[in-house]
């Protein structure tokens, strides 16, 4: 067992979500709050990999000398990550109460 010192307004909020009858115990709202870091890193994880994948095949046009709009670039990134959202907002909506 893991033991952790929280600050008294986390504590208040962990004791408000317990009383709102959303989450049996404590555990069960620290699980859920791990549970969406997970998905925010695998978010950001997805985003600078694209990112990275962007840069490539910006060098590489580039060195063939075919140049793509910088708006291209972004609106197909801004495209991809609106997916992921919904994608994000999926997961968490499936998730039973615990």
């Amino acid at each position: 067992m893991i033991e952790i010192s929280i600050n008294e307004e986390s504590q208040k909020r962990i004791r408000r979500k317990v009383k709102s009858d959303l989450y049996r115990s404590v555990d069960d709202v620290v699980t859920n709050a791990l549970d969406l870091l997970d998905l925010h890193d695998a978010e950001m994880a997805r985003e600078r990999a694209l990112i990275s994948e962007a840069k490539r095949i910006m060098a590489e046009n580039a060195a063939a000398g075919v140049l793509v709009p910088e708006s291209e670039v972004f609106d197909e990134a801004r495209r991809r990550n609106a997916e992921v959202t919904c994608e994000k907002r999926s997961y968490v909506a499936k998730q039973p109460a615990s």
